[in-house]
């Protein structure tokens, strides 16, 4: 027999007489157990079946519900009600818990959540501020893994919550979108606001020029400030054609010099029994400058800036002395505001700015609105409007120097309450700068632990209780923790303060 006839009788007769002897022999040692292995092969294929199937109606059912999200997102027309369809949508891909910030200077500030800020019952703690050079590290959160979803421009922060480890490559994309969303919408409402405020503005300040503080009240204004810092007796300002006249106190002492005040049609006559000094006259000349043009252009160095604020300090300390209780009332206020911003992390040079602002909060008191405060009478209705124009008198004021030092807004709006219920514009919640609102805890906090006249000032730590029962009423509840956080160096630095 050849080769190849035994290569064929191999493949065609041996080979599978060989497969089908082993065959048989399995199937005597099996035996009986063969349908056991039958249905373990049977649970194992529909077990895979199973989970394919389940992968992919998941995989369906999430499709579903990102279109439905789509859907539901482009139908929402305010920012609250995108922040909630996002807080439910989170729910679907297993985070418990979530929270929004918003950027605000250097630190995140939390704007909302659907579970409480630092619920004790929760095992989560969700911070109501997050500093924007400490994210990196932010991981974890009691049992919590923190996955963290950036807006485009970094503005907004979405910080999600689970107990598990989700693949958020799949997910990033979509809440990315509704936060560009969310942001479209707050924006279009802020600049709505931004319009609203400014006409609102615009009305007031027209109220007071018209009604309340007018030209008149304004020329009376620079002739006190100056007659106060300088003890003299009298003051005058006269249009050059000598048809205005404004007087302050007694002109028929004798007139020791006469200055004209640029860039506007006024000179201003100084009256005292004693002789003025040059330097004197050096520094109510620069002040005349600055004051007779809000719109005066002055570069950094100029020292008719800060001959303007020395002027505006000066005012409001003789303010502070010579009205019963509230000597040291503007650097306890500067102590509180500080430590307050401080823990915000605010940067250096909103520090600095929330430091002046506080020293020359009330200067729009100075003046008649010293004889107000210091009215034993009851007030009439023109004393309490005049009352609450004060902050956008003291703003007026400070315009001179807004492009150097942008302080305005800070001293406009520390009357302004978080609910809206404040003065002079009604302000609420995110409209009010945390600048402003640093401020005015400060100022209600000192207030609280005062005397005046007609109560006795509380004691450190109920003044502290009574600030934590507002929170969300006058103040922002992250201001109001910022403060608390602060109040032990903020009480050592009221005790090194001489208040004799």
């Amino acid at each position: 027999m050849g080769l190849l006839d035994k290569l064929q009788n191999y493949f065609l007769i041996e080979l599978p007489n060989s497969i089908n002897e082993f065959f048989v022999l399995m199937g005597d040692l099996i035996g009986g157990f063969a349908w056991i292995i039958f249905l373990i092969v049977l649970v194992l294929l529909l077990f895979v079946i199973s989970r394919i199937t389940k992968d992919k109606l998941r995989y369906r059912n999430y499709k579903d519900k990102e279109n439905e999200f789509l859907k539901d997102l482009s139908a929402l027309t305010t920012p609250a009600d995108v922040e909630k369809r996002i807080f439910q949508f989170s729910k679907i891909f297993m985070f418990r818990h979530a929270a929004l910030y918003e950027l605000r200077g250097e630190t995140y500030i939390a704007i909302g959540s659907n579970t409480p800020i630092s619920a004790e019952k929760q095992r989560v703690a969700i911070s109501m501020r997050l500093a924007k050079n400490e994210l990196k590290n932010l991981k974890k959160s009691g049992n919590f893994k923190i996955h963290k979803v950036f807006s485009s421009d970094k503005q907004y922060l979405l910080v999600l919550y689970s107990l598990n480890s989700v693949n958020m490559k799949d997910h990033e994309g979509l809440f990315q979108l509704s936060l560009g969303y969310y942001q479209t919408l707050d924006n279009g409402l802020k600049t709505t606001s931004d319009k609203k405020l400014a006409k609102i503005s615009e009305e007031t300040m027209q109220a007071i020029v018209k009604a309340q503080f007018g030209k008149s009240g304004y020329l009376k204004f620079l002739i006190s400030i100056i007659l106060k810092i300088f003890d003299a007796k009298g003051g005058e300002i006269v249009s050059h054609d000598n048809k205005e006249s404004y007087v302050v106190g007694d002109i028929n002492q004798e007139l020791q010099k006469e200055f004209y005040i640029r860039n506007s049609p006024y000179k201003f006559r100084y009256y005292n029994n004693n002789k003025i000094s040059f330097e004197d006259i050096k520094e109510i000349g620069a002040f005349l400058d600055l004051s007779g043009s809000f719109l005066v252009s002055l570069d950094h160095q100029s020292s008719i800036v800060q001959n303007y604020i020395s002027f505006l300090k000066s005012a409001n300390r003789i303010m502070e002395t010579s009205t019963p209780f509230y000597k040291n009332h503007s650097e306890q206020v500067k102590i509180v505001a500080l430590e307050v911003a401080k823990n915000l992390f605010v940067d250096q040079e909103t520090l600095d700015g929330i430091e002046l602002a506080a020293e020359l909060h009330d200067i729009g008191m100075v003046g008649n609105m010293e004889v107000i405060m210091n009215n034993d009478d009851k007030l009439n209705k023109n004393d309490m409007d005049l009352m609450h124009y004060h902050p956008v008198i003291g703003s007026i004021l400070l315009e001179p120097i807004a492009h150097l030092y942008p302080i305005t807004n800070i001293v406009k709006q520390h009357h302004e309450r978080y609910d809206g219920r404040g003065y002079p514009n009604g302000l609420k919640e995110s409209e009010i700068s945390l600048d402003a609102q640093s401020l005015s805890l400060a100022e209600h906090f000192v207030g609280l632990i005062s005397d005046r006249s007609y109560k006795k000032g509380m004691e450190f730590e109920e003044a502290v209780s009574e600030i934590e029962k507002v929170s969300g009423k006058m103040f922002d509840p992250v201001v109001v923790n910022s403060f608390t956080e602060s109040k032990l160096t903020i009480h050592k630095k009221f005790d090194k303060l001489d208040f004799d």
